[in-house]
Formats: structure tokens, sequence, C-alpha cells
């Protein structure tokens, strides 16, 4: 198997998606049942952010059977590129997510709240596969505090946060 930028072979054989469809509109449900919320349903919330990236996670699953694939010498020399730069994260950024400009103290509300990293929740393999064992990770916040959130709870300990989690 071959992976380049946009392209996947295996066998010879392009196995490239070639029709992307993101679709936007709301969960049937939303549109059927009298009297239900449409901002409160979740589903349809996660359906979608599931849509967008599953190409990728398609991507990121062939990548990871190309990886094992490599010699030792191979993967070492990746991942000793992958360490070469570090985003940095600029002071300041929470000013976007204030929505009352009226409030002094939404700048430190605001950076209280916005996730900078967190542990990986691995879901998908049983609670054997928790880092923590009552069932959930640590979060460091961009003000630099760290909390630990119980699965399923807030993001990123949600479905939509093991989703992106799969890309990294």
């Amino acid at each position: 198997m071959q992976v380049s930028k946009g392209k996947l072979l295996l066998l010879g054989v392009d196995i490239t998606p070639f029709y992307s469809f993101h679709s936007w509109g709301p969960a049937s449900r939303t549109l059927t049942e009298i009297g239900l919320d449409v901002n409160a349903d979740a589903g349809t919330i996660i359906n979608l952010a599931y849509q967008y990236i599953k190409s990728d996670i398609v991507t990121r699953v062939l990548e990871i059977f190309y990886y094992e694939s490599l010699p030792i010498e191979q993967r070492i020399a990746g991942k000793l590129n992958d360490l070469a730069s570090v985003p940095r994260l600029r002071m300041g950024i929470e000013r976007f997510l204030i929505t009352d400009i009226n409030n002094p103290s939404a700048s430190a509300k605001a950076a209280s709240e916005i996730p900078v990293m967190w542990d990986e929740i691995a879901v998908y393999a049983g609670a054997s596969t928790f880092n923590h064992v009552p069932g959930g990770g640590n979060v460091l916040y961009m003000d630099g505090h760290v909390e630990f959130l119980r699965w399923p709870s807030v993001f990123p300990a949600d479905p939509l946060g093991v989703l992106i989690s799969l890309l990294f």
C-alpha cells in the first residue's frame, strides 16, 4: 500500500474516495418529531462531525497500517522529523470567544474553558484502555489549570473529542 497526499493505492489500485458529501442538514428525526428542540439534538452534531472527518479517519487508519509495515529505522527517522516544529499558542486568542464585551471577567472565563491538551480517551476497546481507572482523562486548559473529566461529559471527554483524538 502506498500513501501520498490525496492518493491511496492498495496493490496498485487507486482507492481514493472520488466523491465526498458533507451534509449540513439536520437529521430526519429533528424534522418529524413534534416539539423537539433542534438545538438540543446532540446526535445530529455528532453525525455531522463524523461525516465531515470520516475520510480523514479512514486515511489515518490506512497510514497507520502502512507505517507499521516500514522497517524500524524508517519509523524512527519519521518520528524524529515529526518533532522538528511545535506550534505555539498565542496569548489572548480567547478574546475571540467572548460574547459579552461589557464583562471584564469574560476573558478569564473564556481562557478557563478552552481545552489545549487532553488524555486520549480510548473507549473503543473498553474500560481496560482508559488512562484513569474511574473512566475519563485530564484536560489542560488555556489558563493553565488541569481538570479531570469523567467519560462521557463535556468536550473533550465526549464522542466528538474521541473522534478528534483519532486524527492525531
